[in-house]
């Protein structure tokens, strides 16, 4: 499976899973973290934006952790969990 991050100038972050791994909460949490030291690496610009949205889609694997996470790390940005 390929996990993909993006925005308007291209992909941030990406993994690729081995095929007898799945997405679990623990595993998404860690990801996220990934995902953030890529942002800050890769679009440093973005990190004290207030206007930046991340948008997370709803699956089986988003849990109360990962939101919170998710919420922490982006701080003032505008977070949307749909």
């Amino acid at each position: 499976m390929l996990c993909v991050w993006w925005d308007w100038k291209g992909i941030v972050h990406y993994e690729l899973l081995s095929s007898n791994q799945i997405i679990n909460s623990e595993l998404y949490c860690e990801q996220l973290q990934r995902l953030q030291q890529a942002i800050e690496r890769k679009r440093p610009e973005l990190i004290n934006r207030r206007d930046v949205v991340f948008y997370q889609r709803s699956t089986t694997h988003i849990f109360d952790n990962s939101v919170k996470i998710t919420k922490a790390w982006l701080g003032s940005f505008n977070a949307s969990t749909v």
